[in-house]
């Protein structure tokens, strides 16, 4: 297994994986905590409603019991009881509009009417007695209750249903504790939506407090007849029935978002928290598994590089100590002979020279310590001085040259042994990269205020989109018969050093098989072009 995929295995096993686990796994603790705060929350809701319900109910029994009191003692009493005696228990209880009595040994009723406004005995009592014809067996049930259990049972029964003319009523029935009334049932009739008002508002609004809003709804209508907050109700929620009264319903609305929003933007939110940390350690993953790669990717582009320049070294090396060993063995008796063998012994010592100062000057660019001697220059100069010192080489590998030189161009303002360097490069990679076709062209010529200089070959050119990365150090292509080449992969990188150290500019032209073309471009010098 390579290094890179080890690496990419490592950070996917104690970055990427634990990563996922862990969102996995909040993801799934969010969603339980929301269930479990929804569940909470309705129960607590049940447990508001259920005590709203109770007081209610308790209320209507505690007036049961109040009235207890103003019922006669016998039943013969009924007809001669004074309807003014009432009158203290309508006074404090503005929901009830009437009480009534029920014999139910003789199907009669009574009803005490204190307001005036009820305007309805006889229709209610036509109503009690066909609710007690429907239910016969009512009597018993509440006797039993009152026997066992030993409270008031109350019973209710709408008289009469919500038309749009009159209120709803709704009519309690209980049995009395007094001995000689107990084949009566005595009861009252309330106004629903009063005893909301009236009875129930201030246990509404001492629960709601400032957390909800409390609303009581009357089936079939839009909107509230009782809330306890100002500013009415938007969207209701979280409806609850009202035990005592059949036909009406509370419902709950929270100040701001509802339990189920709020909730869910808390999931949400915490998500895009996960999401971020996600993302934050996938990025941090990838930028170290880049940096890492990129430093892998360095030190096998140095280990190649110095296996390279040592491959390079030990040519013009082996030459000179050939050479040096035949003329030193005097087997070599002819001068011309000798004065050839000097002449490649010196070359190949300018080859090695070349090669160790383009490794310090590179070591020098890298660390902006390079100084440079610029100067008035002639460029054509310079291309002849390269084009001489590697006359041998090219003679040697049957190379065909050619020099197109413009004469007369500006002077340029440049450091010539730098220039120098840098066409050098050019030239060896021409000559390294030339395959069947061997011809190598210098050609210089001046356009608008800049000089240019094209190192041209017919070679092995390079595949599309390798342009822009050969200048960069260390950087060889990796496949064809270029790969194969040996080089140090940090020519092109010196050339475009030196050449942005003399103000210009480093463009390449090639097509993979039919060679390359580097252009040089510099600007002319203010004294060259006077």
């Amino acid at each position: 297994m390579r290094p890179l995929q080890k690496i990419a295995l490592i950070l996917l096993a104690i970055v990427l994986l634990p990563a996922i686990f862990y969102s996995l796994y909040e993801v799934n603790a969010m969603q339980r905590k929301e269930a479990l705060l929804t569940e909470i929350y309705d129960k607590q809701l049940e447990t508001i409603f259920f005590s709203i319900n109770q007081f209610a109910w308790d209320t209507a029994t505690n007036w049961a019991s109040q009235l207890e009191p103003f019922l006669p003692e016998k039943a013969s009493e009924l007809e001669t009881i004074d309807e003014s005696i009432c009158e203290p228990f309508f006074s404090n209880r503005r929901a009830i509009n009437a009480i009534f009595l029920v014999d139910t040994s003789s199907s009669s009723c009574y009803v005490f009417d204190m307001e005036g406004e009820l305007g309805i005995r006889a229709d209610l009592i036509d109503e009690i007695e066909s609710f007690l014809d429907d239910n016969w067996g009512l009597y018993d049930d509440l006797n039993r209750f009152k026997e066992n259990a030993g409270y008031f049972k109350l019973q209710d029964f709408q008289p009469f249903r919500t038309t749009p003319e009159k209120e709803s009523l709704l009519a309690l029935l209980f049995i009395p504790r007094k001995p000689e009334l107990q084949h009566m049932l005595a009861g009252y009739v309330i106004s629903p939506e009063r005893f909301v008002q009236h009875n129930l508002a201030p246990k509404l609004t001492d629960v709601a407090g400032d957390r909800f809003i409390l609303g009581a709804f009357k089936s079939g209508d839009q909107g509230p007849f009782f809330v306890t907050d100002a500013n009415g109700m938007d969207e209701p929620s979280d409806y609850h029935d009202l035990w005592l009264l059949p036909e009406y319903y509370l419902a709950m609305q929270l100040p701001g978002d509802s339990i189920e929003v709020i909730a869910r933007n808390d999931f949400y939110r915490s998500l895009l928290l996960i999401l971020l940390l996600d993302a934050v350690l996938i990025f941090g993953a990838i930028f170290l598994y880049r940096s890492v790669r990129r430093e892998v990717s360095l030190a096998q582009l140095k280990s190649d590089f110095v296996s390279n320049v040592s491959h390079e070294l030990k040519t013009p090396l082996a030459l000179i100590r050939m050479f040096s060993e035949t003329l030193q063995m005097g087997r070599v008796k002819s001068p011309e002979k000798r004065q050839e063998y000097y002449n490649i012994m010196s070359q190949e010592t300018e080859r090695l020279s070349h090669l160790v100062n383009k490794i310090l000057d590179f070591s020098r660019m890298e660390a902006g310590r390079k100084q440079y001697t610029f100067l008035p220059t002639d460029i054509n100069d310079v291309a002849e001085s390269v084009m001489h010192a590697y006359q041998y080489q090219f003679r040697q590998d049957g190379f065909e040259t050619s020099m197109d030189l413009t004469e007369g161009l500006p002077l340029i303002m440049a450091d010539s042994d730098a220039l120098k360097e840098a066409i050098l490069n050019l030239v060896d990679n021409a000559a390294k990269y030339s395959d069947d076709e061997k011809w190598i062209q210098l050609r210089s010529y001046r356009n608008g205020d800049k000089v240019f200089l094209d190192v041209a070959d017919r070679g092995l050119g390079m595949p599309e989109g390798e342009t822009k990365k050969i200048f960069e150090k260390f950087y060889r292509i990796s496949s064809g018969l270029v790969h194969d080449t040996k080089g140090s992969g940090m020519g092109l990188t010196l050339v475009k050093y030196i050449v942005e150290a003399h103000d210009g500019t480093i463009e390449v032209e090639s097509s993979e098989g039919k060679g390359s073309c580097f252009r040089l471009s510099f600007p002319i010098s203010e004294k060259g072009d006077a």
